[in-house]
C-alpha cells in the first residue's frame, strides 16, 4: 500500500524574508510619508554678570568662559556674542565676569519616518556656559537657564555698547582689530555669585 504524502509548503530563505520585510518597509514609508516638524524661536539679549569668589569670600580673577555644545565643542559668536576666536570673557580683579548674548532668531526642522527614523534637527541646540580656572572647570550653567529665566519680567535691564566682529569668524579665521565694530543694545541683566573651592 502506497502512502500519499502531503505536498510540502515552500520554505522561504532568510534572504527572501528580509527582502519582503524591506519591500513592505519601503511601501509603508511611501504611503505614510514623513512627519515634518518646523520649529523656531527667539533668544532675547542677555547680559551675564557672574561674580566668582573663593571660599573665604575673596574675588577670583582669571576665570574664563567657554561655551560648548552637547559634544563639548567650542561654539563661538552664538549664543554668546563676545566669545569668539581671540576673545574669551574673563573675570577681572573683582572676580566679575561679563558676557553678552545678542537677540537672535533660532530654528530648524526635521522629518520623522514611521515615528522612528529622524533626519534633521528635531530639537533646538543646547549649549553650556562652562567656567574654567587654570584649565579646570569650576562651574557650569546651561545656557537655557540664562536665555529663558522664570523671573524674566522682574530682572533689571541695562544698555551696553559692545565691540564685536563685523562678521562671524569660521574655522581658523583670525579677527583683526579693523574688523571690530561697536554695537549698542539693551540687555536683560542676569547676575550670579559663584563660590569656588580652591
Amino acid at each position: 500500500m502506497q502512502v500519499e504524502s502531503k505536498p510540502s509548503k515552500p520554505r522561504w530563505t532568510i534572504w527572501e524574508k528580509l527582502v519582503v520585510i524591506a519591500c513592505v518597509g519601503v511601501i509603508l514609508l511611501v504611503l505614510v510619508g514623513p512627519v515634518t516638524t518646523h520649529w523656531d524661536g527667539r533668544i532675547s539679549s542677555i547680559a551675564g554678570e557672574f561674580t566668582f569668589l573663593d571660599d573665604s569670600g575673596n574675588p577670583v580673577p582669571g576665570v574664563m568662559l567657554q561655551v560648548v555644545d552637547d559634544e563639548g565643542n567650542a561654539v563661538h559668536h552664538r549664543p554668546i556674542a563676545d566669545f569668539y576666536p581671540g576673545s574669551t570673557p574673563t573675570s577681572d580683579e573683582n572676580g566679575v565676569l561679563r558676557f553678552h548674548c545678542l537677540a537672535h532668531r533660532t530654528g530648524g526642522g526635521c522629518r520623522e519616518y514611521l515615528f522612528v527614523i529622524e533626519t534633521g534637527d528635531c530639537d533646538p541646540p543646547t549649549y553650556t556656559c562652562r567656567f574654567e580656572l587654570d584649565g579646570k572647570s569650576v562651574a557650569s550653567v546651561p545656557f537655557d537657564e540664562l536665555a529663558y529665566p522664570e523671573n524674566r519680567d522682574e530682572l533689571p535691564k541695562v544698555t551696553r555698547i559692545l565691540t564685536l566682529p563685523e562678521r562671524e569668524a569660521h574655522g581658523r579665521d583670525v579677527i583683526s582689530e579693523e574688523s571690530l565694530v561697536e554695537k549698542e543694545d539693551e540687555f536683560i541683566l542676569s547676575e550670579r555669585t559663584i563660590e569656588i573651592s580652591q
